[in-house]
């Protein structure tokens, strides 16, 4: 009898404490935050052809896709040769 009281307790507790983790703060779990694994995203600077951390890029929207630099020497750089032909 005791033993089932004990584990009664013991399953009471885990659901107490499961319901307090989900109420907890905005309820959201790294795994789940995508802002956070988003900063961890490499995009590449067409201007410098390299692969750039996406949270320390300057992005740049485009009618049909976003761009990213990993400088705004670069963004500048870009657009100035885009007017001129010489990308895209």
């Amino acid at each position: 009898m005791r033993l089932l009281l004990f584990l009664l307790f013991v399953y009471l507790c885990y659901i107490l404490l499961k319901s307090r983790r989900k109420s907890s703060g905005n309820g959201v779990t790294p795994f789940k935050d995508i802002k956070k694994r988003a900063d961890d995203i490499m995009v590449f600077d067409p201007c410098c052809k390299i692969y750039y951390p996406r949270k320390d890029c300057i992005e740049f929207k485009d009618k049909k896709e976003i761009l990213y630099f990993c400088r705004k020497e670069c963004k500048k750089k870009f657009l100035e040769d885009r007017k001129k032909g010489d990308f895209k």
